[in-house]
């Protein structure tokens, strides 16, 4: 307890007796100790927090609350030297502005599309650095399977004197080019684009949020392996 907090309760003429005797108005002194734990500029809002595990509370009474307070809509950005490597990485600075926005305003549809729009972007601008063509109807798969080339994160070029080892980062890699196929064939079923008339189904927003952090993360594995493979330094 802070100092001040503790002078409140020394000094208060009925907090303590109120506690004893359980008088009508404890609650409401509880409150008024409660705000002056917190402190002038809520610096002990952790501790209050923790110790009420108001977390785990808020997950099972109020679920809504847990998913906007606790969990947050925000995508992890890119570092700004994750993208200093590229000629031009607007496209990508553009769509993860998208996809935070459509994931604040809680738009499942357009979050899934534009999750797929980054990957797409992303690869398009390592492959154009790289000076490789790219065909002008070369589908998505094929874009991918070809960026993850470029930058040495294939799976079957892994190479390592241990072959377990070897095996593991196979599967890892595999399961990082998995996950952005995923996330193209999720938007092909639900997500916005190709002038899409059926209403995508509802209940989607975990998998929303599930296909904007997956394709963070595989951006941001995709453009450090373009910088170490490239020999620059990010």
């Amino acid at each position: 307890m802070s100092d001040k907090a503790a002078t409140w309760v020394d000094s208060h003429p009925r907090f303590l007796r109120s506690l004893s005797w359980s008088d009508d108005d404890y609650e409401g002194l509880v409150l008024k100790f409660f705000r002056q734990f917190l402190g002038d500029d809520f610096e002990h809002l952790d501790v209050c927090v923790d110790f009420l595990n108001l977390e785990a509370w808020l997950e099972q009474h109020e679920p809504a609350w847990h998913a906007e307070l606790c969990l947050g809509t925000s995508v992890y950005v890119l570092p700004e030297e994750d993208l200093a490597n590229l000629p031009d990485g607007n496209a990508i600075r553009e769509n993860l502005r998208r996809l935070q926005d459509q994931l604040e305003a809680r738009d499942a549809a357009a979050t899934i599309g534009t999750a797929k729009d980054l990957i797409e972007s992303t690869a398009k601008v390592v492959l154009t650095c790289e000076g490789l063509p790219i065909a002008k109807n070369e589908d998505l798969p094929s874009l991918i399977k070809r960026t993850h080339k470029a930058v040495n994160l294939y799976a079957k070029t892994a190479v390592h004197a241990n072959p377990d080892v070897e095996a593991a980062v196979k599967k890892i890699r595999g399961g990082l080019q998995s996950i952005a196929l995923g996330i193209v064939y999720l938007r092909n079923e639900v997500g916005t684009g190709h002038g899409r008339i059926v209403t995508s189904p509802s209940g989607l927003a975990d998998d929303a949020r599930l296909a904007a952090d997956a394709a963070a993360a595989w951006i941001r594995s995709i453009l450090a392996a373009y910088s170490e493979f490239t020999n620059r330094t990010l």
